[in-house]
């Protein structure tokens, strides 16, 4: 028996059918390419801001060294300090790819403000003006140096199906800073901060000559200089000058220094502190989730105690040996600042944060430390605009954390 017939407009609806077929698989074909290249071009893109970044942190954590504190004879380690940001803004570039292609920046030395590295100094975060450095370091004014600028570019990616290209160069910018606004500590991690519990007395502006900052201003003492590649002390200046402050008796008068109890509940754990820095669970038991921070009025009030355990005791005999342990390593530490003490409440007024390293214990009825003040740069550190600011502010160039700028 033969098949029945189907009518005409039957076969006619199958040929259109697939001509509409043919016609639309090519399209189909185009638009996931396009997809796929525009994909492509985002994650080039974002790979190489994200080498930019890398490359720009790293070249300001160059910038951040002790030779910031010294007033006079730094041109020679100013330069050099420059001069290793740039070249590890160049290193850590090169680790990066974006695309198949590495990350290649020269070095500008001369310091073309439309060069891939260029150092200088950034007035504020996200809205402020970058002025990049002049070229005779004659000019250069040493504590302003606080920012690189990085610009990386790569050769554009080939069309689709390998065409001419339909976009230029692919580039990408980051600036980055040593930010100095510090309010505070916020650890992101377990790892202890390097922070002292030990607060030191100042009155910020330099007109008591007892206080941290009075010492430091009129820089009496300068015996003592660090070497970092044997990590040790040597007798001889170094520009930096040491401060001496006694921890010992209950009277302000004859004590600048005082334990200052942070989440733990007796002396043992602050002695654990001096030796292992401070850590996080230890913080947010004393102050919460939002870390040490100074409140709105720029101050935060902390359980604290002058005086000393008793000549000859176990507990003197720790500390002793927990600071010695400190002194010898040489290890920069974050201590606390204070300006009032009130020894009936035992609470303690913490208005800023200082960095140092603890170069000598010297013992008698008393125990005074010997300090040297140094620049410490810390992830765990938190920075914000305040108005008013901090008055520790004005002359803190110890403490800060290395930020993306823009």
């Amino acid at each position: 028996m033969l098949a029945p017939s189907l009518p005409y407009h039957y076969y006619r609806r199958r040929g259109a059918a697939g001509v509409s077929l043919l016609i639309s698989l090519p399209v189909l074909l185009l638009l996931v390419g396009l997809a796929l290249y525009i994909g492509l071009l985002r994650d080039v893109r974002q790979e190489a801001q994200t080498g930019a970044d890398a490359a720009a942190l790293a070249g300001a954590r160059l910038l951040a060294d002790d030779s910031l504190l010294l007033r006079q004879g730094y041109h020679k380690a100013m330069e050099e300090r420059v001069r290793s940001a740039r070249q590890v803004a160049q290193i850590i570039a090169q680790m990066n790819f974006a695309g198949d292609q590495q990350l290649r920046l020269d070095l500008n030395e001369a310091n073309d403000p439309q060069g891939d590295i260029v150092v200088g100094q950034l007035d504020e975060p996200l809205r402020g003006t970058f002025t990049p450095l002049p070229t005779d370091p004659s000019l250069w004014e040493n504590a302003s140096i606080n920012a690189v600028r990085v610009q990386v570019r790569r050769s554009p990616l080939p069309g689709l199906w390998g065409g001419r290209p339909p976009q230029q160069d692919i580039a990408a910018r980051a600036t980055a800073m040593l930010d100095w606004r510090v309010v505070g500590f916020r650890p992101r991690n377990e790892q202890p901060i390097p922070l002292m519990p030990i607060a030191l007395y100042t009155d910020h502006n330099g007109a008591d000559p007892s206080g941290w900052d009075g010492q430091w201003q009129h820089r009496h003492h300068d015996l003592w200089r660090y070497d970092p590649h044997h990590q040790q002390w040597q007798v001889g200046p170094d520009g930096l000058s040491e401060i001496h402050l006694v921890l010992g008796d209950t009277g302000l008068a004859s004590s600048q220094a005082l334990f200052v109890q942070i989440g733990v509940e007796d002396f043992a754990g602050t002695i654990n502190q001096i030796q292992q820095g401070i850590r996080r669970g230890e913080l947010e038991r004393q102050f919460g989730a939002g870390g040490f921070v100074l409140r709105g009025d720029n101050k935060v009030d902390v359980p604290g105690m002058a005086g000393l355990p008793p000549a000859g005791s176990p507990g003197r005999h720790r500390l002793l040996e927990a600071l010695q342990q400190v002194a010898g390593g040489g290890e920069p530490r974050l201590w606390p600042l204070f300006t009032y003490y009130d020894a009936a409440q035992g609470q303690v007024t913490i208005s800023g944060w200082t960095a140092a390293r603890l170069v000598q214990v010297q013992t008698s009825n008393t125990v005074t430390l010997v300090l040297q003040p140094c620049v410490l740069v810390h992830p765990a550190v938190v920075t914000e605009g305040r108005d008013p600011p901090p008055p520790f502010w004005k002359n803190n160039r110890m403490v800060c954390r290395v930020r993306l700028a823009e």
